[in-house]
């Protein structure tokens, strides 16, 4: 069995999970859907132990989550592979606009019209490492 006690996790300012509870029986089946960003991999990082528990309760078979459980197998997917993490969401973006001879002004102003188009002008000035999978997989490439 899986259970959550009032499980939050910020990060800086940025909520993500605010007190969630459930119990999971034995033998059911649990999805976690939502949109970009809603905290779908942290809620899951959580139960796996990858993230320290502070403050709540996350136990599998009425043991304490202190690290990855025996009996837990968790498969990531990098989503982020494509962007350069040095760069900024938005440089990423523009940096293809470099070949069209554009200047840095109009690639940046052109990178925040993709990313409003495609709506992550919110995170342009993030980096790759600071945005959910889903977000990362939303980046376009550029033009």
């Amino acid at each position: 069995m899986l259970r959550l006690d009032s499980v939050s996790r910020h990060f800086g300012e940025q909520h993500v999970l605010d007190g969630i509870s459930l119990t999971v029986p034995d033998g059911q089946l649990l999805s976690v859907v939502g949109p970009s960003g809603c905290g779908k991999s942290t809620l899951l990082r959580t139960i796996a132990g990858l993230l320290p528990v502070r403050e709540a309760t996350v136990t599998v078979d009425g043991a304490p989550v202190t690290g990855v459980p025996e009996r837990l197998a968790v498969v990531f997917q990098e989503y982020g592979r494509s962007l350069l993490p040095w760069l900024t969401v938005r440089d990423n973006v523009a940096l293809p606009l470099r070949r069209r001879g554009l200047g840095r002004a109009a690639r940046r102003a052109e990178a925040e019209t993709i990313l409003e188009r495609v709506g992550l002008h919110g995170v342009a000035r993030r980096h790759p490492r600071e945005l959910s999978g889903g977000m990362q997989l939303g980046v376009p490439p550029g033009p």
